[in-house]
């Protein structure tokens, strides 16, 4: 954790699960490429975000019901994993959910205390009638739309409109794309800028080779936040990507012992 530096943050990629799938199945349109339909590697991760002020979570991953229905197993339990490395899952006070897919928000149950925010777009779209369509509803679990619900009828829901600075040091901004109300989360870390791309970049290859992924709200959308993630990389940023393998390999271990289960970014 920061020691005496209340604007800067230690932030840690926690991988919980993770699964080989085929490119095929993660870039739009890959057959354009002429390239071979290998397997590649996908990790499942949640970011932990805190210092001696706050502890705060960006998503907190699938739960264990939403990937086995899904074919992804999970390795840990999140809440779990926040304990192997040393922190207390009652200390989240807060948790930002970049959107509303399943992976991404379906462990708020296991943070009943903790405020949660969102864009008000995506939680419009989810909480309303476009989102029951069967092949929407793969993306979504209906208990996990509940908790945001509940959230809000608890006064733990905190509902922003745009680009906005929710602590000093932790600010958020909408680019979409990949669901009408995608956030990315800016930090600033103890060395450098890190922005949290989450699925606004699932893969490096994304933003590199301008390959969007397979799943979209708006293609236009997609292509404008890769320039957006480039523009901010070329301005020292530390980009740190959704789904991507590379990232337990670009960072150093979290904690000492603790193998492949986190990663201190920045």
């Amino acid at each position: 954790m920061v020691a005496g530096m209340t604007s800067s943050y230690e932030v840690l990629a926690v991988q919980f699960g993770q699964r080989q799938v085929r490119r095929s199945g993660c870039f739009y349109k890959y057959d354009i490429y002429g390239e071979p339909d290998t397997l590649m590697p996908m990790g499942y991760y949640f970011w932990v975000v805190r210092n001696d002020e706050r502890t705060l979570l960006v998503d907190c991953g699938y739960s264990a019901r939403s990937g086995d229905a899904r074919g992804s197993a999970q390795d840990i339990a999140p809440r779990d994993a926040l304990s192997h490395l040393g922190i207390d899952p009652a200390s989240v006070t807060d948790i930002v959910v970049t959107h509303g897919h399943y992976d991404h928000l379906g462990n708020l149950a296991d943070f009943p205390e903790a405020n949660v925010v969102i864009e008000k777009l995506e939680y419009d779209f989810w909480t309303g009638a476009l989102a029951r369509s069967h092949n929407r509803m793969f993306w979504s679990e209906p208990t996990e739309i509940d908790e945001l619900e509940r959230a809000q009828r608890e006064g733990r829901l905190r509902l922003i409109d745009g680009d906005e600075e929710l602590w000093p040091g932790v600010s958020v901004e909408l680019v979409g794309g990949h669901c009408p109300g995608q956030l990315l989360a800016t930090i600033d870390g103890e060395e450098d800028r890190i922005v949290l791309a989450s699925d606004a970049l699932h893969f490096y290859e994304e933003m590199e080779r301008d390959m969007p992924f397979l799943t979209f709200t708006d293609l236009v959308g997609m292509y404008t936040s890769y320039e957006r993630l480039r523009d901010l990389e070329q301005h020292g940023a530390v980009i740190v990507s959704g789904h991507d393998a590379k990232v337990m390999e670009r960072f150093p271990e979290a904690r000492p012992g603790q193998g492949a289960l986190a990663v201190k970014v920045g």
